[in-house]
């Protein structure tokens, strides 16, 4: 259940649903650091955009980033990416030099143990993408909820 009140320095009206009576928002007219009043009106409203953003440090987004700035993580996503492409690149080389060291004498095992460096690089680099997909939609939240 959502919370609605007017913000006490500019009178916008703000809905917040993560807040409690007493904690700090932040109006995002403003920019004032209003305390969730007690006579808050208990609503079922979806907050807007002009939702404020909670100033508190539990567990709430707080830390604005600007659209200007590189957020935090996007370098890092950036290495992981890279070693995710070099660790499909080595899955194919290890099961091509294994298969190319058996020569004539193919084994079975040798034969698995080729497609299991193959399996590995492909799923692996598979996981490592869909990481860097779900910490780049992250960062994208975080900077839309921070605004």
């Amino acid at each position: 259940m959502a919370l609605k009140f007017n913000c006490t320095k500019c009178g916008q009206q703000m809905i917040i649903k993560f807040l409690k009576v007493g904690e700090v928002a932040k109006c995002r007219n403003c920019n004032a650091e209003i305390t969730v009043p007690a006579n808050a009106i208990k609503t079922n409203e979806e907050p807007k955009y002009d939702e404020p953003i909670p100033s508190n440090a539990q567990g709430h987004i707080a830390t604005a980033i600007k659209d200007n700035s590189r957020a935090m993580g996007e370098g890092a996503i950036s290495a992981l990416r890279f070693f995710a492409w070099l660790n499909l690149i080595a899955g194919i080389i290890g099961a091509i030099a294994i298969w190319v060291t058996m020569g004539e004498v193919a084994t079975p095992v040798g034969i698995g143990i080729g497609f299991a460096f193959l399996a590995e690089g492909i799923f692996g680099c598979a996981l490592l993408l869909v990481i860097c997909l779900m910490a780049e939609n992250l960062i994208q939240i975080r900077k839309n909820t921070t605004r």
